[in-house]
């Protein structure tokens, strides 16, 4: 919501894409991450249709700092569209050797 608290932004790039089934966007971005205690930068891919639908996965693909080698994926919600805000639910597993 508006009146939570920032843990980071996310920067990065999509490309919109459509046929006559469906429309897409191709998400390439980095989550810029510090809340005090973990900080780094969480990389993730995927692509879905704008808004994003229930089930919409993005894969996470490494990250740095703190989140160097991770993996997992992330779900994206629209949390609000006047500014267009995403909430996003990221699941981190880190290697057992880290």
């Amino acid at each position: 919501s508006r009146t939570s608290v920032s843990l980071g932004t996310v920067r990065g790039l999509s490309i919109d894409t459509s046929s006559p089934s469906s429309a897409k966007e191709q998400i390439f971005n980095t989550i810029d991450y510090n809340d005090g205690v973990f900080n780094g930068t969480i990389c993730q891919h995927g692509q879905f249709a704008f808004p994003p639908s229930a089930g919409t996965e993005l894969a996470v693909v490494g990250g740095t700092g703190a989140f160097r080698r991770v993996q997992g994926y992330s779900i994206p919600t629209l949390a609000s569209s006047d500014p267009i805000i995403f909430r996003w639910e990221v699941h981190l597993f880190y290697p057992a050797n880290q």
